[in-house]
């Protein structure tokens, strides 16, 4: 087991980390904005099918007898729900990026900013190579004190 000295070190470099990680992300993200309801299609209830159920209670949107989940066209315009921008029919934006199929590989492009990750990243691996390097230089001024007093 490690002395106690290098213990305390190690202790205080983790928290260290731990802190820079925790300032890095609070620095790297955008602040929390009050919501609005500017867009109008949003604050509609649709209703596809037209029988009284709003599509965000209708089991069946669009009125084919198909249960939603199993429905390969759930609103019923003729697009397969992962090539369909909009394929519940609640946004009126049919020309919309369609949604990643579940399991595909999403690439870097995709991902956005990831600007915080790599300075969180980066601040980690700054603390625990300083921590290293203390560690490292007082080991080494312990061996040299031992050795001046034999």
């Amino acid at each position: 087991m490690l002395p106690k000295k290098y213990m305390r070190i190690i202790a205080i470099v983790l928290a260290l980390s731990f802190v820079a990680t925790l300032l890095a992300g609070a620095l790297a993200t955008a602040p929390a904005q009050a919501a609005s309801d500017d867009d109008p299609v949003a604050s509609q209830e649709i209703d596809t099918d037209s029988d009284g159920i709003i599509n965000n209670e209708d089991p069946d949107i669009d009125g084919d007898g198909v249960v939603n989940g199993q429905d390969s066209d759930i609103d019923g315009d003729g697009i397969e729900n992962f090539s369909d921008g909009d394929p519940a029919a609640t946004t009126g934006i049919d020309n919309a990026p369609p949604p990643n199929r579940p399991g595909t590989w999403i690439s870097p492009g995709e991902l956005g900013d990831i600007s915080g990750l790599m300075l969180s990243s980066t601040l980690v691996i700054l603390i625990a190579a300083g921590g290293a390097w203390i560690v490292i230089r007082r080991k080494k001024s312990a061996k040299a004190k031992s050795d001046l007093e034999q």
